[in-house]
Formats: structure tokens, C-alpha cells, sequence
């Protein structure tokens, strides 16, 4: 019988039991899954991790006016990359090319498995059940000779949890310094909301010059350079982080001030889970460096009034990701 898990959002991203693909020297099923696993765990969470990556890059610079010298600003900023069911909610999974089953003396069994259904597992931002992979041809008529059941050497992949948005949230603090430099630091205040779950943090910083202020230009034009560094963690099953450089212009009238950043960069993504496959065995699946891309354009929009600013952006792309914040301060 499936077993549901808690329908978490951070800790579905974890949840990466996978099967054993590719071609490869024949291998015990706990072998495969502990070997293979990273690569259908990696397609089970990229669209979350990736989401978490568009969330971090989007959030990071919030216009191309830096402070003045020894202002300062606090905040708050919270970021969402929707997803879609279409886009983001199925993978096809990868099969073993060949396993030795212990239970049949060692015998060995190519392509002993098949997958269900249509072909394809949720991914854990999907809706409904994994994909179970049943096994096939020789490999199940020997199980069944040998008086074994092939449901129990079935493995089952883990559901989607119909996830509509990778969320994130930060708070921010960023001072004016010399010459047009100013600094930038966001974090995550740590919490633990299970304790299986574990711990859940994030920190950041980034620094960024507005070039503009060294040579005469117009009043309303704003030029600058960026760059920094932003992670996420969530106890022991999930490392993120993402490096990026922006160039950033904007007009300001009045005060609001309209602007562009285009990104460079990239990050990756670490996750590890333990995993129970066929007949209980319990196996550790590590997805290591799973790549994500921080590159692309952000259009955002920012309002001061008084001691206050107001913010928003947007960054189009695989992942449309929006940002809204807000900061009090000395401007």
C-alpha cells in the first residue's frame, strides 16, 4: 500500500526515492537505487530547487540607486516562482538497464523493469502519485517461479505535493557608503518548524556601486554594477546556493524610480534523503551540484515615501518570479 507523507513544502523537496537508470555493470537493487537514485532524485526536485533559485535571484538587488553615505535601510522581501502542472509536474523517470536479484541466487536481469501508467512520475511540485516501476518479462517469471511476489520487488516513487509557488522570504538591512558603494545583507532567521525536518535558515549579502555618481549624468539616471552571494538550507536534506553579478539602470521621477538589472550567474543544489526501497532496504540518496541558473532580466519598481519604500520586481523567464518588500529606513 502507498504511504502519503506529509504534504510539507520544504520537505517534499527532499523526498527524492528514485530507481536505478542508465546503462552500468548489473547491480543489486539496493546498489542501483543507492548508485542511480541522485539521477531521477535530481529530476523529482529540480523544479522546487530551481524555483528556490529564481526566488534568491530575484530578490537579491532592489534597484540601481544605492544610499547615500552612512544611510541605511531594513526590510523585509518575499519572492514566489509559480508553477505549473504542465510545465513543472511530470518527469519521465530512468530506468535500470540491468539488476542481480540476491534473493535468486544472483541471477541477472536486463531491463527487469517497467513504469506504469503514462510513462511518467510527478515531480514533488505535482499533482497525484509517483510512478511505480513493476517488474517485467524474465525478471518477474523468475520471481514468480521462486515462489516470490513481484509486487514486493516493486519500487515506488514518491507523490507530488501539488505545490502552486516555490516561496521565499528574507529580511534585508543594506547602508550607503563612500563614493556610491553601498552594502546589502538578507537573512533568514532560523526556525524549525518539525523536528525531523530540521533546521531552516538562509543568509546573503552583496555589494553594489552606482557608477553614475562617479562622472556627470543626467539627474533621473541611474547606473550601477552588482554582485553577491545567497543560500538556503533546511536541516541536513537541502543546500542551496547562488552566485550572480548584475548591471542595473534606472529612471527616477520623483520618487519612484523604475529600473532593469540584467544577471549573470549560476548556484547549485544539494540534497540528501534516506530512502526505503524493495523489501525495506534503507539506502541514503544524494542529488550533489545539481545546477541552477541565476541568469536573466529583472524589471522592477520602487516607491520612498518618507521613511518608508515600497518595491517590486519581476523576472520572466522558466520561472516567472515575482518580489514584493518592504523597507523603512534614512534615505
Amino acid at each position: 500500500m502507498r504511504r502519503r507523507t506529509p504534504a510539507t513544502t520544504i520537505a517534499a523537496a527532499v523526498l527524492a526515492l528514485a530507481a536505478a537508470p542508465a546503462a552500468a555493470p548489473a547491480q543489486t537493487i539496493e546498489e542501483s537505487l543507492a548508485a542511480f537514485g541522485p539521477e531521477n532524485g535530481a529530476l523529482y526536485i529540480a523544479p522546487l530547487t530551481r524555483g528556490l533559485g529564481a526566488d534568491l535571484a530575484t530578490g537579491l538587488f532592489q534597484g540601481a540607486m544605492t544610499l547615500d553615505v552612512l544611510r541605511f535601510e531594513l526590510g523585509v522581501t518575499a519572492a514566489g516562482a509559480p508553477l505549473s502542472e504542465s510545465t513543472h509536474g511530470r518527469f519521465q523517470p530512468v530506468l535500470p538497464s540491468s539488476i542481480a536479484v540476491p534473493e535468486l541466487g544472483g541471477a541477472v536481469f536486463s531491463n527487469p523493469y517497467a513504469v506504469g501508467g503514462d510513462g511518467t512520475s510527478a515531480t514533488v511540485v505535482g499533482e497525484g502519485e509517483g510512478a511505480v516501476l513493476s517488474p517485467r518479462g524474465e525478471f518477474r517469471t523468475a520471481l514468480l517461479g521462486a515462489g516470490e511476489n513481484p509486487d514486493d520487488f516493486a519500487i515506488v516513487f514518491p507523490d507530488g505535493f501539488d505545490v502552486p509557488v516555490a516561496p521565499h522570504a528574507a529580511l534585508h538591512g543594506a547602508l550607503g557608503l563612500p563614493a556610491g558603494f553601498q552594502v546589502t545583507v538578507r537573512w533568514l532567521p532560523s526556525f524549525t518548524p518539525d523536528d525531523d525536518l530540521g533546521e531552516i535558515d538562509g543568509f546573503g549579502f552583496a555589494a553594489q556601486a552606482e557608477v553614475t555618481r562617479w562622472f556627470r549624468a543626467p539627474e533621473f539616471l541611474h547606473l550601477a554594477v552588482a554582485g553577491g552571494r545567497q543560500e538556503f538550507n533546511v536541516g541536513r536534506y537541502l543546500d542551496l546556493e547562488v552566485w550572480q553579478f548584475a548591471a542595473l539602470g534606472s529612471a527616477t521621477f520623483g520618487p519612484l524610480e523604475l529600473w532593469t538589472a540584467l544577471r549573470g550567474g549560476d548556484g547549485r543544489a544539494d540534497v540528501e534523503w534516506d530512502a526505503t526501497g524493495p523489501g525495506g532496504t534503507v539506502v541514503e540518496i544524494r542529488v550533489r551540484d545539481e545546477e541552477i541558473d541565476a541568469s536573466g532580466v529583472t524589471l522592477g519598481t520602487s516607491l520612498r515615501l518618507g521613511p518608508m519604500r515600497l518595491s517590486g520586481a519581476w523576472s520572466p523567464g522558466d520561472f516567472d518570479t515575482f518580489s514584493a518588500g518592504l523597507a523603512a529606513g534614512m534615505f
